[in-house]
C-alpha cells in the first residue's frame, strides 16, 4: 500500500535491481538447482596493506621480508660482557610501545628496561621513554650498544 503525501509516492518496501536473482527460485526450493553464489570483493586488512606497501618498497628482485612485533616478542638472553639476563619482549601495545620486562639484570641500564619499537630495521629498547639500546640483526640474534656506556649488548632467543 503506497502512502501518498504531499505529491511525492513513498514506497514501503525496496526496490530491487532486475537480473538473475529475481528469476531463480527461493533458495531451498525443490527445483533442484544449486543456489546462486555472487563474490563480495573485500577491502584488504591494514595489516596487509601495509605489507604490500613494504614489498613495493624494495628494490626490484629484492624482497625484504616485514618486521612484526610477534617476530620479536618472547623471552631473550640478554648478555652485557660476561653478564647476562632474560628480557621478555611483548606485542602488547603500550601507547607508542610495546611492553618488555628485564629480569635478574645487573646492569643498570636493562634492570629498568619496559618498552621497545622497530624502526629502521632496529629493535629499540626503551626504560621509561628514553632509549636504552638499538639492536640489529634477525629474528633470533641481536646485537648492539647500549646508549651512554657503549657496552656492546647481544641478544639470543
Amino acid at each position: 500500500m503506497p502512502l501518498v503525501r504531499r505529491g511525492y509516492e513513498a514506497r514501503l518496501e525496496p526496490e530491487l535491481p532486475p537480473g538473475p536473482l529475481l528469476d531463480r527460485p527461493a533458495l531451498g526450493g525443490s527445483s533442484g538447482e544449486k543456489p546462486l553464489s555472487v563474490p563480495v570483493p573485500q577491502q584488504p586488512a591494514a595489516s596487509q596493506r601495509e605489507t604490500n606497501a613494504d614489498v613495493q618498497a624494495s628494490a626490484p628482485g629484492v624482497f625484504t621480508p616485514p618486521q612484526r612485533p610477534s617476530s620479536y616478542a618472547g623471552m631473550w638472553k640478554a648478555s652485557v660482557g660476561s653478564a647476562s639476563c632474560r628480557i621478555q619482549l611483548s606485542s602488547v601495545p603500550s601507547l607508542d610501545l610495546y611492553k618488555a620486562s628485564a629480569q635478574g639484570c645487573s646492569s643498570n641500564a636493562l634492570k629498568t628496561v619496559n618498552g621497545w619499537s622497530i624502526n629502521d630495521n632496529r629493535v629499540i629498547l626503551f626504560s621509561r621513554g628514553q632509549v636504552v639500546a638499538r639492536l640489529s640483526g634477525v629474528e633470533a640474534a641481536l646485537s648492539g650498544t647500549l646508549s651512554g656506556s657503549e657496552a656492546a649488548l647481544t641478544m639470543t632467543r
